[in-house]
């Protein structure tokens, strides 16, 4: 099984033609895209320094429903989430790796907030909620 690392390891990769450090994740690419977000981005404190948005984070951060929708990422694919799934979810979360992010407004970025946050384990995982980052243990049994 290969190691996934980051977050956007989880969504199609969409390469571009330059060369940098990406400013989501940190990585150096030679696919990058170009930073072309709109005047309404806020969350610029997420971000690394950097030249390009890498290949691999792109999509996670130019596709809206991304921002828009509640999702979990895992090998599969991208399952979007309505609200009455939130709760099954968090008892019942997917084989790892994987993703969750969980937003009622739609409007923030928060899932920037997972990116070097990968789940390997259903007892011990991080969860984006908006803007905040929570980390859930569910206690061992034996």
């Amino acid at each position: 099984m290969e190691y996934i690392t980051r977050a956007s390891e989880l969504f199609p990769p969409k390469e571009g033609d330059m060369e940098g450090k990406c400013i989501i994740c940190g990585r150096f690419t030679t696919k990058g895209n170009k930073i072309d977000f709109s005047d309404n981005f806020t969350n610029w404190h997420l971000l690394e320094e950097g030249e390009v948005i890498c290949e691999q984070c792109y999509n996670m951060v130019r596709d809206q429903n991304h921002r828009r929708k509640s999702w979990v990422a895992t090998r599969e694919g991208i399952e979007f989430l309505k609200r009455d799934q939130f709760i099954p979810i968090m008892l019942n979360p997917p084989e790892p790796p994987f993703v969750i992010y969980f937003t009622k407004s739609g409007k923030k970025q928060g899932f920037l907030k997972l990116i070097d946050k990968v789940n390997y384990s259903k007892n011990k995982f991080w969860v984006a909620y908006e803007d905040d980052l929570i980390f859930v243990e569910f206690p061992s049994l034996f």
